[in-house]
This record gives structure tokens, sequence and C-alpha cells, in this order.
């Protein structure tokens, strides 16, 4: 089957992808392109809409978007996007090359959160480095739906959207620092607790992720209790 985001641009794209994601199965290949002239198109009204970005997944379903790669813009920017949302995480240089075919695709669908707090004592910024949670799922869309449920605990930031990010990567396990992805895509990632959080369930948060997710056998919980100072906001 084809499924197709329709012609509205790089951001409707993106937003479709997500909705998408619960039919996906295991992405296995992806096109891009940097222009027309190909074979992903439809007609309408004798006009050949190209889609330039085309996932792939086992299933032989196909899975195409308005975005594209060999430029310097917000296309090639939300065709990552879309790929590290389907656990497609190696650097393509998609801004860069003009056509680009990778095949025998293997997602990684990880997630390591580092939980920290908080709070300000006499002008200095004090924050409690909680735990170090390392989750993995079967799939891409329970590690979305994870995401979006974990929020009801605070603001999850990738590390480099992070200030004081690079004092927070010595808890992560062989930290990449070409990790460099927008939002919450990459796979090391921030969850700064909301300060108006009941205080027991700060002082449980590693139990209370584990009971929200229902998740016993794909989760590895560090404790780290350690406070730190510094200017680190967010």
């Amino acid at each position: 089957m084809i499924y197709k985001s329709g012609k509205n641009g790089y951001y409707k794209s993106y937003e479709y992808a997500k909705r998408i994601l619960s039919k996906m199965k295991k992405i296995t290949a992806f096109k891009a392109f940097s222009n027309e002239g190909h074979d992903y198109y439809e007609v309408i009204g004798n006009t050949k809409n190209y889609y330039n970005l085309i996932l792939f997944d086992e299933d032989s379903n196909e899975y195409w978007f308005d975005t594209n790669c060999g430029y310097k813009g917000m296309g090639s920017v939300y065709s990552e996007k879309i790929l590290r949302l389907v656990g497609i995480r190696e650097d393509y240089n998609i801004a860069f090359e003009k056509e680009i075919y990778k095949f025998n695709l293997s997602p990684i669908n990880k997630l390591n959160l580092l939980v920290v707090e908080i709070n300000l004592l006499n002008d200095i910024e004090k924050y409690f480095i909680n735990s170090l949670i390392s989750l993995d799922f079967e799939n891409a869309y329970l590690r979305y739906r994870a995401l979006e449920s974990m929020q009801i605990f605070g603001v999850i930031k990738s590390i480099n959207n992070a200030t004081g990010g690079d004092l927070y990567m010595k808890y992560f396990y062989n930290y990449d620092l070409s990790e460099n992805v927008c939002e919450k895509s990459g796979i090391n990632n921030i969850l700064f607790l909301d300060s108006s959080l009941d205080k027991e369930v700060k002082l449980n948060i590693s139990n209370n992720i584990k009971n929200l997710l229902e998740s016993k056998n794909n989760i590895f919980i560090k404790e780290i209790k350690k406070t730190e100072y510094g200017i680190h906001t967010y």
C-alpha cells in the first residue's frame, strides 16, 4: 500500500508522519531526491505532483512525503526529522546529496533519559541529577508514544537544546558528540521535572515512569542522586 502526505509542504509532511507512525512496520529502506523527474509522483489535473522522500517498510508499504534533500533548507531538515522519527539515525548528508538510496536499514528505537530537577537558591542554580533511564522499544511508534506520555512529568529536551548540555554528557554511556539533532529525535535526552510535581512523585520518579510505560523488560534504571551547582536554564 502507498501512503501519501499530500502536497502540503515539509511541516505538514512531518505531522502526517507522526499520525501514520502507528501503521508503519520496520522501515528497511528510503529514497530521497532534490528534484523532480523520478517515478514517485501522482497525477492530479494532468499535473505530475512529485514526492521527494520515500520510505519503505518490511511489509512492502511505501510512505511518500513532500520533503527533499540536496538543499540547505527546511525541506532537508524535515526529511531528516522524519528519518529520525522512524529510527533511522545515521548521518546521510541530507542537505548536500542530490539523490540518496539506502537499503537494508536497521532502525534504532532506544531512548536514554537523564532525569533532572532544577531549583534556584540565592541566585545560584542548583540541579539535582536524579537518575538515568534507558529504554529500548519494539518500534518507533511505541517510542514516540512514550515520549509524549512522559511529558506529564516535565519538559523533555535533547542535550544540544538544553543549556548546560555539555555538563550532562558525562552521565550518558558512550555519548556521541555528533548527535546534533533537534527536539527529542536523538537517543539521549534530558527530562526536566516540573517544579509543581508532588514531592512523592519526584522521589519515586523512576518507578512512576516505569509504571506509566507499563514496561518491565526493556527498561534499565541507574540511580544517580547527585546535586551540582551552576547557571543552567532550560
